[in-house]
């Protein structure tokens, strides 16, 4: 085990290095705003129109069926004298949220399309939850379980080779296992790493909390704010194979909901998850299962699978051995057997060699390192140009 020093140390290297997803600076001062005793209505609405792109976004989801608002808005100040000011926000960050994200690289071992199908469908989970426990705020609910898991974004850019092996552990897993994994690996757990970029970007702390609890032992969530709860009890929905069943008990011990309430609480979620996908413009597969990777239909399916991103991880660790070796390279000869390394990689073959230009003489030359068993041979190829 690695030893411990600051768990949070990889996370301001990406702060400080420039890498750290941020929000549009508007942002920053639109959740300024909204902290104020004394909310500036018109304020919010020029502030949301300076950025035209988002302002759109903003409006398309506030006249979709998502919000099933009675009519039309046709600018962004009467959607928030209508919404308030704290939703308007709230759809603000969720767009930018997305859209900051999306550049995130995962070489195809993180599923970025599921990612975000089980963070929308957490988040109108836990809307309706805050809607029927009569909690003051249902966009804070939203926005807190649109960004419940951004932690493991986060943990993916700190940790881009030691976390996709952890990801595959956690596929068949509720995300408590994962989180311990994590914990036990990398010394911070997605939930406190969530935690700590909501903390970054100037977040309300009750999002905070809700974001960094939302895998503790169900008995200590049940002494928690009402935000933390929502939130707990939306993803363990969200992830559960038969809600009625495994939630009832907690929702009964959170918020006395009656039996059969958990049915409605995912009447309709997928279909507004697709309608706010649309207007985004980003494409969520339907009917997902997991955000780290879909159900497969057999098991067999699922060991080819992973049996696949195994070795795409073992190849892309071994690279990097290569390019370290590269860097370290004290003679050509070292170069060459650091190149023929990579190529064996790339390209599953045992021996190979490399064809340098001599642009004198205008010929390619053989060239291997003297550990290539082709040598002798290669050493003696020409090829005029």
């Amino acid at each position: 085990m690695d030893k411990v020093t600051d768990p949070y140390q990889p996370l301001q290297q990406l702060k400080v290095s420039g890498n750290l997803p941020v929000i549009p600076q508007i942002l920053v001062q639109l959740i300024d705003i909204c902290h104020q005793p004394e909310i500036d209505l018109q304020a919010i609405s020029k502030l949301v129109e300076k950025d035209a792109a988002l302002a759109a976004k903003v409006l398309q989801l506030c006249n979709s069926a998502f919000i099933g608002a009675r009519s039309n808005f046709i600018d962004i100040h009467q959607a928030v004298v209508y919404l308030g000011a704290n939703a308007v926000k709230n759809l603000a960050i969720s767009v930018s949220v997305q859209q900051v994200f999306r550049r995130v690289e995962t070489n195809g071992l993180l599923n970025i399309d599921r990612f975000w199908y089980h963070s929308y469908q957490n988040a109108i989970i836990s809307s309706r939850i805050a809607e029927v426990t009569s909690y003051a705020n249902p966009p804070e609910a939203y926005l807190a379980g649109l960004l419940h898991d951004i932690g493991k974004l986060l943990l993916w850019m700190a940790f881009p080779g030691k976390y996709a092996p952890l990801l595959l552990k956690g596929i068949r897993c509720h995300n408590g296992r994962l989180a311990f994994l994590e914990q036990e690996k990398l010394h911070i757990n997605h939930c406190d790493a969530g935690a700590w970029l909501a903390e970054q970007w100037g977040l309300p702390s009750l999002v905070h909390d809700a974001i960094r609890y939302h895998h503790h032992p169900t008995d200590e969530v049940a002494q928690g704010l009402p935000l933390t709860r929502i939130i707990f009890l939306a993803d363990l929905i969200s992830h559960s194979d038969n809600p009625e069943q495994e939630c009832n008990e907690v929702a009964d011990q959170f918020f006395r909901l009656a039996p059969g309430q958990i049915e409605k609480l995912q009447e309709g979620v997928d279909e507004q998850i697709q309608e706010v996908a649309h207007q985004l413009g980003i494409r969520i597969p339907r009917n997902s299962t997991s955000a780290l990777e879909p159900e497969p239909a057999s098991e067999t399916i699922h060991k080819e699978t992973c049996g696949g991103l195994i070795s795409r991880i073992r190849d892309i660790t071994q690279l990097t051995g290569v390019m370290e070796s590269l860097l370290r390279a004290q003679d050509q000869d070292q170069v060459t057997r650091a190149l023929e390394q990579s190529l064996k990689i790339l390209f599953n073959e045992e021996t190979g060699f490399l064809l340098l230009l001599d642009p004198k003489a205008k010929t390619l030359n053989g060239s291997c390192s003297n550990e290539n068993p082709l040598f002798h041979q290669v050493a003696s190829l020409h090829f005029d140009l």
